[in-house]
């Protein structure tokens, strides 16, 4: 059947992507949900639960970097949202290493909030172990 085991899809736009789309797995959509819902809280006033949510969506993004700079982005935005400086002075240098070296290595299980050290290793919560347990 070739290199891969799925049966190619139906509509004519998913066959020319499908050899080179790859699904959306657990921890991404948690991700993308969590970022989602900290916005969402966010926009609504609710400073704490934003914050407790960007912090779950970061542990989750830390090994991609595209991910790990928008959890990073979102804690720049919190920080603006609510007018602490310390969080909105902390991002920016995190911001540019999330950028440029999430690939080289990430303190796992870092909230990456500007309350804790940038390069402190911390415990993954029972919650988002599931998600990373193959990592």
């Amino acid at each position: 059947m070739g290199l891969r085991e799925e049966t190619m899809p139906l509509g004519y736009a998913a066959q020319l992507l499908w050899p080179f789309a790859t699904p959306a797995d657990a921890r991404k959509r948690a991700f993308a949900g969590r970022l989602a819902e900290g916005y969402r809280t966010l926009h609504a006033g609710q400073a704490e639960h934003a914050y407790t949510l960007f912090e779950q969506a970061h542990v989750l993004a830390q090994s991609r970097t595209n991910a790990h700079v928008r959890s990073h982005w979102a804690f720049l935005r919190w920080g603006l949202r609510f007018g602490d400086r310390r969080e909105m002075v902390g991002q920016v240098p995190r911001l540019l290493a999330a950028a440029l070296f999430t690939w080289l290595c990430m303190p796992r299980g870092n909230t990456g909030g500007a309350r804790v050290g940038a390069l402190r290793i911390m415990p993954i919560s029972p919650e988002l172990r599931p998600y990373l347990e193959n990592t």
